[in-house]
């Protein structure tokens, strides 16, 4: 890759507001991110703009908590430092074998009762953090969304993989709680006594489609279900809109440069 501006220079890194290669000369430090000489005073005055905010740290500042401790993050660390990209493959293997392993265990094991049940249960759990922390820092942190003189955009490593990655989550989602309500499933008001309902049970909840046969009875099967729900809303709400507001779709393949490590 070479620097926008001086394109006979190649570049040492990449501005995160607007996605484009900067050499030496054009690229500056700040607040700990790499700017070119035009983003600088933007992003100087969105920082005075919130400088006297408590709230945007403070959620910022637990959305790494939750990040640092989530399996894909303590995984992919022991393996590789803070500064390095992750590769392509890792998180994609990492996605389908978790998602692999839960659809055998679900398939082959009792899930009702049972040590096994309950481990399945708790590594839907971790899954399931999982998932809300990459999504969240994507949404809160990660700066995917840029802009240049062209207007708005998105900044991925790859159109194609970061959409079927969306849609693997998605898919994960709704298995995940599905086991969570085959394990509960007597605290509904219709008892969910196979898996096949468990998963319509929770393909209906995370869409909002629910027909009213199956409703939750009990505090802890609301609680689940409230749960699910939070997920609609962070993907359709928060996700979604925040990826179709931008016009253009820009790939960045050079992992050496990249700065989006998880989609």
């Amino acid at each position: 890759m070479k620097c926008y501006k001086h394109n006979h220079c190649d570049a040492v890194g990449i501005c995160v507001r607007c996605g484009r290669g900067l050499c030496s000369q054009c690229a500056e430090e700040f607040s700990r991110s790499l700017l070119c000489k035009q983003c600088v005073p933007l992003s100087k005055d969105k920082c005075a703009k919130i400088k006297n905010s408590f709230l945007v740290p403070f959620i910022k500042c637990v959305i790494n908590i939750v990040c640092k401790f989530s399996p894909y993050q303590i995984i992919s660390r022991l393996i590789w430092s803070h500064n390095e990209v992750i590769p392509f493959c890792f998180a994609e293997g990492y996605v389908l074998i978790r998602l692999l392993i839960v659809s055998l265990c679900f398939i082959l094991l009792d899930c009702h009762t049972g040590l096994a049940s309950c481990l399945l249960s708790i590594l839907c759990i971790l899954m399931l953090i999982d998932i809300l922390a990459a999504t969240v820092k994507i949404i809160f942190i990660e700066r995917v969304v840029r802009e240049d003189h062209n207007g708005n955009y998105i900044l991925v490593r790859d159109v194609s993989r970061w959409i079927i990655l969306v849609l693997l989550n998605i898919l994960e989602i709704v298995l995940y709680f599905g086991v969570l309500y085959f394990k509960i499933g007597d605290r509904f008001c219709m008892p969910i006594t196979d898996r096949l309902t468990a998963i319509y049970q929770s393909l209906l909840t995370f869409t909002t489609l629910g027909y009213g046969e199956i409703h939750p009875d009990n505090p802890l099967a609301k609680i689940l279900v409230i749960f699910q729900l939070v997920y609609f809303i962070i993907f359709v709400f928060l996700l979604a809109p925040r990826a179709f507001s931008a016009i253009r779709v820009k790939q960045h393949t050079n992992e050496k440069l990249g700065k989006i490590k998880n989609r």
